[in-house]
């Protein structure tokens, strides 16, 4: 049976009200983790909270694969949940991007290409979902491993626009099998709201 954890989150600007769709800059943004890639397997979880209405362009990911690779990249359908609750229920995550890329190898960032942009508003938890298909995604290992009940998420990676969460490692392939704490090696693209 899955647990009710809810992870510990830090309170971040309260989520617009306006009905008016935001228009975006043309100005592309980047936050990157690391690429030390000291672990891996499968996948990564992670999750996203915007300070400002974000619009996700592209990723680079972290592989030790320097061959044509397979990815998949998901989003959870579920605003303002932790990737944590919901790890292991498939028909809670919609894939966003199904690409074969050269990978570059370890220590090396390699660019993910037809990613369907990723809206996260301002205010709002959003968890991503990177796996590489037969394996083979670098990430980074957290402190010690522990259970999803007691773990606390601690932020990342941040700047003025985002803040990135430690999240889980999958260690088996789609869904499933997640270890923690586990800090996504990778870097976005994107771009913010243009103000009203």
């Amino acid at each position: 049976p899955k647990s009710s954890f809810s992870p510990t989150l830090p309170p971040v600007p309260t989520k617009h009200s306006s009905s008016v769709a935001p228009s975006f800059s043309s100005v592309l943004r980047t936050i990157e983790t690391t690429f030390l890639g000291s672990n891996g397997s499968y996948g990564c979880m992670f999750d996203i909270r915007a300070k400002k209405d974000v619009l996700i362009h592209n990723m680079k990911i972290h592989t030790y694969h320097n061959t044509w690779i397979d990815i998949e990249v998901y989003k959870l359908q579920k605003e303002g949940v932790s990737h944590a609750e919901c790890s292991d229920l498939p028909s809670l995550w919609q894939k966003v991007a199904s690409v074969r890329v050269l990978g570059e190898g370890k220590g090396r960032p390699t660019s993910l290409t037809g990613l369907e942009k990723i809206l996260i508003s301002k205010g709002s938890l959003q968890a991503i979902y990177v796996t590489v298909i037969g394996g083979g995604l670098r990430y980074t290992n957290s402190g010690t491993l522990g259970s999803v009940d007691e773990y606390t998420f601690r932020e990342y990676v941040s700047n003025d626009d985002l803040i990135l969460y430690e999240g889980s490692g999958v260690a088996a392939p789609r869904f499933g099998g997640t270890v923690f704490p586990r800090r996504w090696d990778g870097s976005l693209e994107y771009s913010t709201a243009i103000p009203l």
